[in-house]
């Protein structure tokens, strides 16, 4: 989970800048990759904490799920997401 919060803070991060300092906007592909590998690495820990013990099962679903947003949800709703801060800055 500290991974895939890492990877959001990122992204949350990187859209409030755009939305900020839209002049100096951040390079949209490195953020996409670093957020990327952190959810790869996230998903991996994930994995193998699911066979650690029966116990941890939700835990570690509730961490795949996050890893997995974090790879899908930026990836779809990025146009959205850059259009609506277009139109709050105007």
């Amino acid at each position: 989970m500290s991974v895939a919060t890492l990877g959001w803070g990122i992204w949350w991060s990187a859209l409030a800048w755009h939305r900020n300092y839209p002049e100096h906007q951040p390079s949209w592909v490195a953020v996409y990759s670093v957020t990327c590998c952190l959810a790869g690495l996230g998903m991996f820990y994930a994995f193998f904490t699911l066979r650690a013990k029966r116990s941890w099962v939700i835990m570690a679903t509730l961490a795949w799920v996050a890893n997995l947003g974090l790879f899908v949800v930026p990836w779809i709703l990025h146009e959205e997401l850059i259009a609506f801060l277009a139109a709050q800055t105007q």
